[in-house]
């Protein structure tokens, strides 16, 4: 497709999202990733904590409106919420709008926000929420779990790793990606493609001045291991000597063209002269590199653990040899509820654009991070969870992992209470699913299926009560097709649901 048709092409899709807009919902898109730093007090001494909440969202998920002046532009809600055992300690909510754009620019603009917020000590869960007004039922929903121990004043400590995209010297006006006279821009995930051959990352050193003189010089030992803290593989390394300051920014790179796809953490230490570890960081990440520059040597030090990571790893020795490729695909398919957004994303290029080679990369690499020892076990764990959901709700049709309910299933496992409502009047064959906790989340939720007419024989989500999933306010419209919804008010949908 030539230049010309492929703008062509965008424009004629965009005019297609514009009058379709008013019908159509789906999900906001997005990655995100937080990492904690800190403030030095007035005595160079770790003050306060501070995180910084990065996104990015996919501009093709957004619904885009003429402005006056003839330009698309979308907008997307912002909600951030910082939970703790005693309530919430912080709360935003702001309306993001995208820069106006021509038409054959909107879709390839680069949509990227950037929050610091302050956050005492303690332990906190943080709630990224990004809903479009128009379409409230289908928001992009970020978690993450985050512990902030209070400092001790004569020992130093890192903050979080941060992966930065893009690092350049700083000119002119600050931005938020302002830092130490460079712009940095993060990387919203840990996920470095077959596009990107060099990891970039930046981290900050505190109270390093706070460490006894006689356990001088310090050095910072920075490498790429299979393992977390295990040992460096192909000559990947920086040793670096660090005087004594009270914040010392943490700035490297890595060349991974070496590397084979799979699994590997950068590890940060600090040493004092008899190399003993005072403080570390660890930042774990994926890599696909599906050409790897080979290297004739192995140093001494390298970490050839079997069973630690994929490089140089016989795929024909692996559980996943024994599948076809068609079998792999509907692998791939039936990880799709336990993922997340960015991994989601992934399988679907894989289904769209089949590579077998690192779709059964892929396929180890999950399971070896749920059991690093015995990654197949994981897979049979999981695909007992499959057959048992194959079972409940398969048919000739389809197989269970397909479906609505199969999916659900998998993703927050057995409901608390499944009522079954086959024959209410007035109403649809539904079922109302009830959790009373939902994994890592510390709330309850409702799920409701229902079976749309004679001819589907499966179950349909209609509604939740659950954040990230499907909300729909016109439930009833829906399900109560064969008489008044008023007269239903009492049925036990609504016994379970009311105004949720």
């Amino acid at each position: 497709m030539t230049r010309r048709n492929r703008i062509r092409f965008v424009h004629v899709l965009l005019l297609l999202l514009l009058t379709m807009g008013a019908h159509r919902s789906a999900a906001v898109e997005g990655v995100a990733s937080g990492s904690v730093f800190f403030l030095p007090d007035t005595n160079g001494m770790i003050g306060s904590a501070y995180l910084e909440l990065y996104w990015q969202i996919n501009p093709f998920s957004l619904h885009y409106r003429k402005d006056t002046a003839g330009a698309l532009v979308a907008r997307v809600q912002t909600d951030i919420v910082i939970r703790h055992d005693t309530g919430i300690v912080l709360k935003d909510r702001y309306m993001m709008y995208t820069d106006p754009a021509a038409p054959e620019q909107a879709s390839s603009r680069n949509i990227l926000e950037l929050k610091r917020l302050q956050l005492p000590y303690g332990t906190f869960r943080v709630e990224l929420t990004l809903t479009e007004p128009d379409f409230p039922e289908r928001p992009f929903v970020y978690t993450q779990d985050i512990n902030i121990p209070p400092p001790l004043p004569d020992a130093a400590r890192y903050s979080d790793i941060q992966i930065v995209d893009t690092l350049y010297a700083a000119t002119g006006k600050n931005s938020v990606f302002s830092r130490n006279g460079y712009i940095q821009i993060p990387l919203a995930v840990n996920f470095i493609d077959d596009d990107r051959k060099t990891l970039r990352y930046y981290a900050e050193l505190y109270q390093a001045d706070r460490i006894e003189p006689e356990l001088y010089p310090l050095v910072q030992h920075a490498y790429i291991s299979r393992r977390e803290d295990g040992g460096l593989i192909h000559y990947l390394q920086q040793r670096d000597t660090l005087p004594g300051a009270p914040v010392i920014p943490v700035i490297g790179s890595f060349d991974l063209s070496s590397l084979a796809s799979g699994n590997y953490y950068l590890n940060i230490r600090l040493l004092d002269k008899g190399e003993r570890e005072l403080t570390q960081k660890s930042y774990f990440f994926q890599l696909v590199n599906k050409q790897p520059i080979a290297r004739e040597e192995t140093p001494a030090k390298e970490d050839t653990t079997e069973g630690t990571g994929v490089v140089f790893l016989d795929m024909s020795k692996t559980f996943v040899s024994a599948y076809s490729f068609l079998q792999v695909k509907a692998m791939l398919e039936m990880l799709l509820p336990v993922t997340d957004a960015w991994e989601r994303k992934t399988i679907e290029n894989f289904l769209r654009k089949p590579d077998e080679m690192y779709m059964r990369y892929y396929i180890y690499n999950y399971f070896l991070k749920i059991n690093d020892k015995d990654p197949e076990r994981a897979w049979k764990e999981f695909s007992d969870k499959v057959r048992e959901v194959n079972r409940l709700f398969g048919s000739n049709a389809m197989p269970g992992y397909k479906t609505d309910r199969g999916f659900i299933y998998l993703k927050y496992g057995k409901p608390s209470d499944r009522i079954l409502v086959r024959n209410e009047p007035g109403a649809l064959p539904y079922e109302i699913w009830q959790y009373y906790s939902l994994g890592t989340q510390s709330m309850e939720g409702i799920f409701l299926f229902y079976q749309p007419g004679s001819s589907v024989q499966d179950y349909r989500l209609l509604h939740s009560t659950v954040n990230g999933e499907l909300r729909n306010s016109q439930w009833r419209t829906l399900l109560y097709t064969k008489g008044d919804a008023n007269v239903n008010m009492n049925s036990r949908a609504e016994q379970y649901i009311r105004s949720r």
